[in-house]
């Protein structure tokens, strides 16, 4: 039994004690023992350790260590006439950076990407960073003397490992992709913060020319719009994809080749504005997805979007037969078409039809 008094030298002994040993308080000794669990008397009273010192001055000079800093990035991704590529990484800083605080070897930039399909890896490994500068917004370019983006250009082109967004099986499916971005090298924000081991994590996916085109639904029928600066009565041009593009992601038709998204270059849409329409067909180009064509350009064109005299059709190989046969069912809708490579066509007792149509066949 321990006489427990309000004293320093109480709460010492009592810390030096079997800690199961029955006390009670001197000064309530009506009360009787108060039996074990009585740590927390020395606590309270702040007691003192001859290495550590008082225990609430101790508590009190803890301080949590700073975490570093972790930072969200966006995949940057353009078409090209073989497909679309991974071109970019964007990285938010959410403050603003000196370009020459950015050493071009200062980050990696590594990728799984899957099959939609399966989940089988299609490439696992590193992308190689050939550019890195900053930005104020979060796009390739020629960069700027300071900005809150971090621009981490990637290698890319026909056949570089691991820059493709599409797997072709059968038909084209847009990657799983997982990227990650480790920190090699620590750099200094404009404010003078210096960002040593930060974490980074992807959060989207920035589609180049393809994320201006709008999702839309005509009973059924998946499509792509996309509208330029100037919405009074332009022309359309109505893009139908190829036999690899079928399916009902609504994004295979855009990102496979640069069929739909080249009449929506900034440089094309300068000289000649107009609208561009992607559908995309299921298995193929029937006259029941012509129908449901036919029924939206009728409304734009009502709407005052579509001149009425300026609607044209191109596609290539499944596209280029579906551009002839939609021609054949609505002739005196187009005013002009490009079937490319044509997979079939019209036959000698068709032609009739369409030969007042000027007609670009390659």
């Amino acid at each position: 039994t321990i006489n427990v008094s309000r004293t320093q030298a109480t709460y010492q002994l009592l810390t030096e004690s079997d800690r199961n040993a029955p006390a009670y308080y001197t000064e309530f000794a009506e009360v009787g023992s108060y039996d074990g669990h009585w740590s927390w008397v020395p606590v309270l009273n702040n007691y003192v350790d001859a290495e550590l010192g008082p225990v609430m001055d101790w508590l009190f000079a803890q301080k949590k260590a700073e975490q570093a800093p972790s930072y969200d990035f966006e995949i940057i991704s353009e078409v090209f006439e073989y497909g679309q590529d991974v071109i970019a990484v964007a990285i938010d800083t959410g403050a603003e950076v000196d370009a020459s605080a950015i050493p071009a070897d200062a980050f990696a930039v590594s990728t799984t990407t899957r099959n939609p399909n399966n989940s089988n890896v299609v490439y696992e490994g590193p992308r190689a960073v050939t550019k890195a500068y900053v930005s104020d917004k979060a796009d390739v370019g020629e960069g700027a003397d300071s900005g809150r983006y971090i621009i981490l250009e990637l290698a890319h082109g026909f056949g570089v490992s691991g820059a493709s967004a599409l797997v072709y099986s059968g038909r084209n499916y847009v990657l799983d992709m997982g990227y990650e971005v480790e920190q090699l090298k620590d750099f200094a924000l404009k404010d003078g913060k210096v960002v040593s081991g930060a974490s980074y994590a992807k959060t989207g996916e920035i589609n180049r020319i393809v994320d201006e085109f709008a999702y839309g639904e005509e009973d059924g029928l998946l499509y792509r719009l996309f509208t330029p600066e100037n919405t009074a009565a332009q022309p359309l041009v109505i893009w139908l994809h190829g036999g690899g593009e079928r399916g009902d992601n609504n994004e295979s038709q855009l990102r496979a080749n640069m069929g739909g998204t080249a009449w929506a270059l900034p440089e094309n849409q300068a000289e000649r504005p107009a609208y561009v329409l992607a559908p995309q067909g299921p298995n193929g180009w029937t006259n029941a997805e012509f129908d449901k064509m036919y029924a939206l350009v009728q409304r734009m064109i009502d709407e005052g979007k579509v001149d009425a005299s300026r609607v044209y059709v191109a596609g290539c190989s499944m596209g280029g037969g579906g551009t002839w046969n939609f021609l054949l069912r609505y002739p005196e809708l187009f005013a002009a078409a490009l079937p490319i490579c044509p997979a079939g066509g019209p036959t000698a007792e068709k032609v009739d039809l369409v030969k007042d149509i000027p007609l670009w066949m390659f």
